[in-house]
């Protein structure tokens, strides 16, 4: 994909997509155990995404991940 290997890509993005995927387990959990669903309005997926393509963007530039091979 894009000249590097799919490894690449989850590697550079491993530890955000580790922490989405922990966000909804935790959502879940506490909507499981009877937690109000308000607190799914401060605790959203979205927002964890939101916040990883911030870090994303930042970590194409400072290390160069999407550059073109010179």
């Amino acid at each position: 994909m894009f000249g590097k290997p799919f490894s690449a890509y989850v590697r550079f993005a491993g530890s955000s997509l580790a922490i989405i995927a922990g966000v909804a387990l935790l959502r879940l959990v506490l909507r499981m155990a009877g937690m109000s669903p308000s607190f799914g309005k401060i605790l959203t997926v979205t927002y964890v995404l939101l916040l990883c393509a911030l870090v994303w963007s930042a970590g194409v530039h400072t290390t160069g991940f999407g550059s073109y091979k010179q």
